[in-house]
């Protein structure tokens, strides 16, 4: 029996692990379920907070053949850590890198020192079912690599730039195999369920990653879903996120999801992503979102200026915003609006645009506003044109990739990275008022709370108190309120 391990690296700059299941990791394990003789199990290094000497320790004493590594942009520190351990401790294990990160900057990883025998761009379904076919007929390490090799999505040593695949159908895909985790289910009460009904975006933004490899929009059979969110259920989980770039792309498709949700009985609450113009399509279904147990909608609008939206290539105007939050506060306990500030083009007054935006659409109904810095990842159109317009360098790209949106990484045209930092902070001053916060019902004041404390902004910035608490004391007791035994699992420093 041959096996195959796949890791989800640790994320080092999370004070306390967040605990949700690998739905990316475990699509993959799906595939290799299918295939007879290949063993495939799944380490979920972010959520057990183990450090590559953690990993490297239960790869010596699984004695994997292949280790598949998925990275996004802030976990690829951690796996260049964790590939140089295995290239020291265990030299002829073959070793795949594959996630958001490879897709979109696969030669920053490989200028960066990517130990890997290969990497996958786009979806690695495909992909890993290769490797798992070859492990069962035997192959060696380098034949195996020969045989990923003629995959135009994989590179490896000596090979062209590989390219971007057709997304994955998951009209094929099975179901997740959870038994394959390295550890019990009980590690991700107190977090939010990841769920997975679609992949792709019918959307062209210009700083997005998804818009430009997930045009076409696939969809997991309606049965699959339902029956894997009865499962989590059973075992007392109650929260989901679904991870669809955009959960009210198809609304008959997500009618008969809802539709399923309810026939099942399901007592479950959710949260989901989705594009204005295509919330203001399933008007006529919001109610049925509310009856399946919506807990929160997070509304992509990212700026009240048409010119920057333009520039976005966002593909709606500000009424649509309006008709999309009317409709969510419908269809939801509790509404995030998501706002992005410093495109290239930014100014003082697009930011007031913005600010003038989110407080007009305040009086529709109470909103959460959630208030970002933008990234230009590397591939995207934005990126290109930041790098046109002098306000990044080449030589930055690859720091960029590891980038989050919690602080300005470039200027725009016409603010330094000082100003939007306080259009950032004036921007949470003129929203989050002591007495808007007051105003808000429970629930979603509750969430305005949890958006400030995880920006950053405490007391010191912002005129406010908070009943929650400090951000991380708030992450221990929401673990801890479970009553599970977690003293054996480390957390990163």
């Amino acid at each position: 029996m041959r096996k195959l391990t796949l890791i989800l690296p640790l994320f080092k700059t999370r004070a306390v692990p967040r605990r949700r299941v690998p739905s990316g990791l475990l699509s993959l394990a799906a595939e290799v379920q299918a295939i007879k003789d290949v063993r495939v199990d799944v380490v979920d290094a972010e959520s057990l907070g183990w450090d590559a000497a953690d990993v490297v320790e239960y790869l010596v004493l699984s004695k994997p053949d292949a280790v598949g590594i998925s990275v996004c942009s802030p976990t690829f520190p951690s796996a260049l850590e964790l590939m140089k351990v295995i290239r020291t401790e265990m030299p002829e294990v073959l070793i795949v890198l594959g996630g958001k990160y490879v897709t979109h900057s696969w030669q920053s990883a490989l200028n960066a020192g990517a130990n890997a025998d290969a990497m996958v761009r786009g979806d690695g379904e495909s992909a890993i079912a290769v490797l798992a076919q070859a492990l069962a007929a035997g192959a060696n390490r380098m034949e195996i690599v020969s045989a990923l090799a003629e995959l135009p999505n994989v590179w490896v040593p000596g090979k062209k730039a590989p390219t971007l695949p057709h997304a994955f159908n998951l009209q094929t895909a099975q179901p997740w195999p959870l038994e394959v985790l390295a550890h019990n289910l009980d590690l991700y009460q107190g977090d939010r369920m990841l769920i997975e009904f679609s992949r792709g975006c019918p959307g062209r933004c210009s700083y997005c990653l998804a818009s430009r490899d997930r045009q076409q929009i696939s969809f997991r059979p309606v049965a699959q879903v339902v029956e894997t969110i009865a499962h989590f259920s059973a075992k007392g989980f109650s929260s989901f996120f679904f991870t669809d770039d955009d959960f009210a792309a198809s609304p008959s498709h997500l009618a008969c999801l809802l539709e399923g949700i309810i026939e099942r009985g399901l007592k479950i609450k959710f949260d989901a992503n989705v594009r204005p113009d295509s919330l203001v399509r399933c008007e006529k279904i919001a109610p049925l979102l509310k009856r399946a147990g919506c807990r929160c909608l997070w509304l992509g609008i990212e700026s009240g200026s048409p010119a920057i939206l333009e520039t976005y290539r966002k593909g709606f105007e500000t009424n649509v915003c309006e008709r999309a939050v009317v409709t969510a506060l419908i269809a939801a306990d509790v509404v995030r609006t998501n706002w992005i500030i410093g495109a290239p083009l930014e100014t003082r007054e697009t930011v007031n645009a913005s600010m003038d935006f989110a407080s007009r659409l305040q009086q529709l109904g109470p909103h959460v506003p959630h208030i970002s810095f933008m990234v230009p990842y590397p591939g995207t159109p934005l990126c290109d044109e930041a790098l046109a317009l002098g306000l990044i360098s080449p030589s930055h790209l690859a720091e960029l990739a590891e980038s989050t949106h919690g602080e300005p990484v470039m200027p725009s045209q016409f603010l330094t990275k000082n100003e939007l930092k306080e259009l950032f902070y004036e921007f949470h001053q003129r929203y989050f008022t002591p007495e808007s916060l007051a105003s808000l019902p429970p629930a979603v004041a509750d969430e305005a709370r949890l958006v400030l404390s995880s920006a950053g902004l405490t007391n010191k910035k912002l005129p406010l108190k908070y009943k929650n608490g400090d951000f991380r004391e708030s992450c221990i007791h929401r673990i801890e309120q479970h009553g599970e035994d977690y003293s054996s699992i480390k957390t990163p420093n």
